[in-house]
């Protein structure tokens, strides 16, 4: 096994003089970059690179009809990492690094008009975890991702596939998109900008956390109901939404800010909140 690290200001990652040692990584070395821009097109990488800058903008991997994994954060030169992925009809695997080997902000972008396939891994820390950012185009997620603590997801796209998401201590999944995935909630919080667009199931593990299990951003309702594992929300004699909820015993409030859906006896809803049903 050889050690890698990218040397180029801007190019491609099969150009063996943009690696030290010279030479195009193969399946068992090790392959990283630290700084400036690498792309793939039309290929698969042979091993998994590792993109960790040392402050934003530092790193960037353009990908464009091409397979590759992704590790980000952990092993950067400061010990935190930043990195941006830019993708056009790509498979991205990728692992986001835990605050205990290198936390960091990274960011992916995908062509308006183009897919991002993949897996997603987060590793989580009890010290601080990582933050991710999805924008644009669809993202065909596939597999399990399980926050584990502090880590911090936000989906600025439209979500797809076969994927599903568990939320653990102090986590966040922010969507601004339509999202078709279950999500199990133990500790964190699901926030959906746009809950209209939500066709997934939530499951409420019972947790002590002093936060929402879910909030329904922008959604005011006057009642609510639950049967047959539907919560139905409703403003005056309208319907506004319908949401599949399935687990622990759960209340919901009316804020000023929407609607929130807790399950832990030890949150408090802030001030001015309206209980509209206790399960």
């Amino acid at each position: 096994m050889t050690a890698k690290t990218w040397n180029a200001s801007k190019g491609s990652l099969l150009d063996p003089a943009n690696w030290t040692p010279t030479g195009v990584p193969t399946a068992a070395d090790t392959a990283d970059q630290f700084s400036g821009t690498s792309y793939l097109v039309h290929a698969t990488f042979p091993t998994t690179l590792e993109l960790s800058g040392g402050a934003p903008g530092d790193a960037t991997l353009d990908v464009c009809n091409s397979r590759i994994n992704v590790h980000l954060g952990g092993g950067g030169p400061v010990g935190v990492g930043y990195g941006t992925i830019n993708v056009h009809n790509s498979t991205v695997n990728m692992h986001v690094a835990g605050g205990g080997d290198g936390a960091g902000s990274f960011i992916v972008n995908i062509d308006r008009s183009s897919v991002l396939k993949g897996t997603l891994t987060m590793a989580g820390s009890p010290s601080g975890g990582s933050s991710l950012v999805i924008n644009g185009g669809t993202y065909k997620h596939t597999g399990l991702t399980t926050l584990p603590s502090n880590d911090v997801v936000t989906l600025n796209t439209t979500t797809i596939g076969n994927g599903s998401w568990s939320l653990g201590y102090l986590t966040s999944l922010t969507v601004h998109g339509a999202l078709r995935q279950s999500v199990t909630v133990d500790g964190g919080v699901l926030d959906l900008e746009l809950p209209r667009t939500y066709t997934g199931a939530v499951t409420l593990d019972s947790n002590t956390a002093d936060n929402p299990a879910v909030e329904l951003s922008n959604l005011f309702a006057t009642a609510a109901s639950y049967h047959k594992g539907v919560l139905t929300l409703d403003h005056g004699s309208a319907v506004i939404d319908k949401l599949k909820v399935g687990g622990s015993a759960f209340r919901v409030y009316q804020t000023s800010t929407g609607v929130q859906i807790a399950d832990s006896t030890s949150y408090v809803p802030p001030s001015g909140a309206t209980l509209l049903l206790h399960t």
